[in-house]
């Protein structure tokens, strides 16, 4: 009889940890808010929103970046994010998003084509093609970034740069 309450006993821990393992579903509330979180990041950055690109993060949330020359210092905590990126005219347009549940929360993946001032007019151009990558976690507060990396097309190592035939 103790055999085959140890048998039982074992296979329901493994049945536990199999529906642990899985991450939570996405509901459809969860892909309208990160759309949106991915849109207030964008509105902040480009509007020189100090406080509220950091709102879009963890406290402990970090950004980093690969451009022209490489990999720049991650920018982690809620000060350093408040100062970085001022208002430079640019705008971001954000699309793409690929978005799947894993078990801290989501990860995504999303385009931005950054626009740049192109001359006194201000007539803009895109400067600037990149994907983001991103962790996400469900807070008291909504949907923030635990990581968020930028990967610019002009970037040699970036694993999403265009192939040019």
């Amino acid at each position: 009889m103790s055999k085959a309450i140890a048998v039982l006993t074992l296979a329901c821990a493994l049945v536990a940890t199999a529906a642990a393992a899985k991450p939570r579903p996405l509901t459809t509330q969860d892909y309208i808010d990160i759309h949106q979180l991915n849109g207030r990041y964008a509105l902040a950055t480009d509007t020189g929103d100090g406080l509220g690109r950091a709102a879009t993060f963890t406290p402990d949330g970090s950004f980093r970046g690969f451009g022209n020359n490489g990999p720049y210092e991650p920018i982690a905590g809620v000060a350093a994010r408040t100062t970085q990126n001022g208002n430079t005219g640019g705008r971001h347009f954000m699309a793409n998003e690929v978005i799947t549940a894993t078990e801290e929360g989501a990860d995504m993946t999303s385009y931005a084509l950054i626009l740049r001032p192109q001359n006194q007019e201000r007539q803009p151009v895109v400067g600037i093609a990149c994907f983001y990558t991103d962790k996400l976690v469900r807070t008291r507060q909504g949907w923030r970034f635990k990581t968020r990396a930028v990967w610019c097309d002009s970037d040699p190592a970036s694993p999403f740069k265009a192939k040019v035939p």
